[in-house]
């Protein structure tokens, strides 16, 4: 089994969205560069790809800018 913990990514609940109670809420800032789907994708693929004898149990993606 293995965790994946994953930090703001672009999709469409958060671009473009002009609900400011819901942009509060969630954090939501055009001032940071958001991981894209794709980053999301490769960090699966290399957490299933490794070799049998060896076994990925956590894997944390976030974006470098991402608020503390």
């Amino acid at each position: 089994m293995c965790v994946l913990l994953v930090g703001d990514v672009a999709t469409d609940f958060g671009i473009g969205n002009t609900d400011a109670e819901a942009r509060k809420e969630y954090e939501i800032s055009d001032d940071i560069k958001r991981l894209e789907p794709r980053d999301i994708a490769n960090a699966v693929v290399y957490a299933v790809t490794q070799p049998a004898h060896c076994t990925v149990s956590e894997v944390m993606v976030e974006p470098i800018d991402a608020p503390f």
